[in-house]
């Protein structure tokens, strides 16, 4: 993550953006696609995704999101985005049972949350970089 930072400065400072402020955009991109691609039974799971610029925290956050249309709001879940962008990001969830759902444990997202969203990287990248234009 630490090169990402670094090679996302080096390209920010070249096209004249803010490399915190396109990091912070990715990132919040990237957390409300996991979280919305998290199935829903409770809500524990998609209620569990955290966003933190300093580590991963121990715990769950208890929160619970069960509305499946509904739209993950980065106040909720443990987010922490206060100091995205100064070391990276980390986009986490500690429900016991994540890694199964993300390896198509849920009909509901058979493909993943984390691998889809990974693989549109480039284009939320490319999107808050236009945004900035």
């Amino acid at each position: 993550m630490a090169t990402f930072t670094i090679d996302l400065a080096n390209f920010a400072e070249k096209a004249h953006l803010n490399a915190k402020t396109v990091m912070k955009k990715v990132t919040l991109d990237c957390y409300t696609r996991v979280a919305m691609r998290t199935p829903v039974d409770t809500g524990r799971a998609r209620g569990g995704w955290q966003i933190s610029g300093s580590g991963m925290s121990g715990g769950e956050t208890g929160a619970l999101d069960s509305t499946p249309t509904g739209t993950p709001n980065p106040g909720w879940g443990g987010a922490d985005v206060g100091n995205i962008g100064e070391e990276g990001a980390f986009i986490f969830n500690n429900v016991v049972y994540i890694i199964p759902l993300e390896y198509g444990h849920s009909k509901q997202a058979p493909a993943g949350m984390v691998r889809l969203t990974v693989a549109e990287f480039d284009q939320m990248i490319a999107a808050a970089i236009a945004g900035m234009g």
